[in-house]
């Protein structure tokens, strides 16, 4: 490795480190702690069954590392987000690999455009099966490239078992996983002159992701039984698919220019399209393996987009929205990484395609660092203030005494897991129950505070951001 290369991924080993440290300093969050609290003891049959429980959020890997670590006693919040935060290298080694090209050194760093992103991060440090189905998603997309290049090699085989685990890990990853394995069919029906040792090959490919299939159908069958499909929009593809992304990545910062990043963002897809529809009448390029590996990953992107609005019509299910709908936003960042690669292998449009993709990802970069918090996660704001509340509530404790305590149902399942974990004698068990008004603690939401009868209550904690307050009844 030259020194530019080492130069070149200087900000992925500080991406790596912001993702660790948030991974091992932060607060456990509500879903975390709910599938540490209802799966970890559950067995693996009753796991993988959806048997009782049934919920989306047992996302069945992540259930499954935390049952392991639950059984060998290390429940501490970094070891339970062991898997996502690791799933950051392998995801990093997935883009820098599929960036990179031998003839320019240069083209290493548009790994950039598809990891610098803060919303992204977030998922890399948390104990749940997105990171981990993003990694497997690169790295599948990584050895497809690599089959494509090396056709007699097993690349495109493991590429399909290994998206087929991205899916199993990520249950929305199943358009991405149709989009691949369709190309992976037209691939091969393309073929002249197939032997019979080629079929056989491609009927081993998809026994391990066809039965994965039929397994995942019968869960979706018993999760829309039990109304647990309900995260997700009805606004339209545009709205809650595409244009929500862009708030996610937008990380809450109020930035001027947001409505003109919203239509830059809105008429991506639209402009990649068209450029390849035009390059492709031309030879050369047609010829160009950039050319190829750019189109494979615009494929997916919008093939992967298609069958979202399809099932959408024909089965009226709810638009992904948000972590659901990460995964398209980031293989469209993959497929923008892989369009810069093809447009720097052209030799007049090099220098410019250099100089606008890294303008590009030194902006996104810097917007990634300038959005970081190392407690604080955008889609769960309010639970980065648990340890503090826990530290202010155990100073008004009185030996062996359980605390006359009441939260919110929200605040319940962190509670618990530190309850458990941290052997806090004083700390009742919050249950899902109505909100007890006249307990000597509280700890509410905006939504409560109606509820309440403020003038009898002592403020101990306000965090007016989260809508999050802790009180104290007043001794009269």
């Amino acid at each position: 490795m030259n020194k530019l290369s080492k130069l070149l991924l200087i900000p992925a080993l500080l991406l790596s480190f912001l993702v660790f440290k948030k991974s091992f300093l932060s607060p456990i969050t509500h879903d975390e702690a709910f599938s540490y609290e209802v799966y970890s003891p559950k067995n693996i049959k009753d796991i993988l069954a959806f048997s009782t429980d049934v919920s989306a959020n047992n996302h069945i890997v992540n259930s499954l590392y935390m049952k392991f670590i639950a059984a060998i006693g290390l429940e501490h919040t970094g070891v339970l987000r062991l898997v996502s935060s690791l799933s950051f290298l392998l995801f990093l080694f997935s883009l820098v690999s599929i960036a990179k090209n031998q003839d320019n050194t240069w083209s290493l760093g548009l790994y950039l455009l598809a990891c610098a992103n803060p919303y992204l991060l977030d998922f890399f440090s948390l104990a749940r099966g997105y990171g981990f189905s993003f990694a497997c998603m690169a790295f599948s997309i990584f050895l497809f490239i690599k089959g494509m290049r090396e056709p007699l090699s097993n690349k495109l085989f493991w590429a399909i078992q290994v998206a087929t685990v991205a899916m199993l890990s990520n249950f929305n990853l199943v358009y991405f996983w149709s989009a691949l394995n369709l190309y992976h069919a037209i691939l091969f029906l393309s073929q002249k002159n197939v032997q019979k040792a080629v079929l056989i090959k491609q009927v081993k490919t998809y026994v391990f992701p066809l039965l994965s299939l039929a397994y995942l159908l019968v869960v979706f069958g018993k999760l829309q039984a039990a109304q647990q499909l309900y995260f997700g929009g009805k606004d339209g593809f545009l709205n809650n698919v595409v244009e929500d992304q862009l708030w996610c990545y937008i990380y809450d910062n109020n930035y001027a220019l947001n409505p003109q990043l919203l239509a830059i963002w809105d008429i991506t897809p639209i402009f990649l399209l068209v450029v390849a529809i035009g390059a492709g009448f031309f030879k050369s390029v047609r010829t160009n393996p950039a050319y190829r590996e750019w189109i494979f990953t615009l494929f997916l992107v919008l093939v992967s987009a298609l069958f979202i609005e399809l099932n959408h019509r024909l089965t009226h299910s709810l638009y992904p929205i948000k972590r659901t709908g990460l995964f398209l936003s980031v293989l469209q960042s993959i497929s923008v990484m892989l369009f810069f690669r093809f447009l720097i292998s052209l030799k007049y449009l090099k220098v410019p395609a250099l100089i606008t993709s890294y303008s590009l990802a030194l902006v996104l970069f810097a917007h990634t660092l300038y959005s970081y918090n190392g407690m604080r996660f955008r889609e769960i704001p309010y639970d980065c203030h648990h340890y503090e509340i826990l530290s202010v509530l155990e100073k008004e404790t009185k030996t062996n005494e359980v605390l006359n305590l009441s939260a919110n149902w929200q605040v319940g399942p962190a509670l618990n897991f530190y309850r458990k974990t941290k052997n806090l004698s004083w700390m009742p068990i919050i249950t899902r129950d109505t909100l007890n008004t006249k307990a000597n603690y509280l700890i509410v939401f905006d939504e409560d505070l109606p509820k309440l009868q403020t003038d009898s209550l002592q403020e101990l904690l306000a965090y007016p951001q989260e809508g999050l307050y802790v009180y104290k009844k007043s001794r009269n």
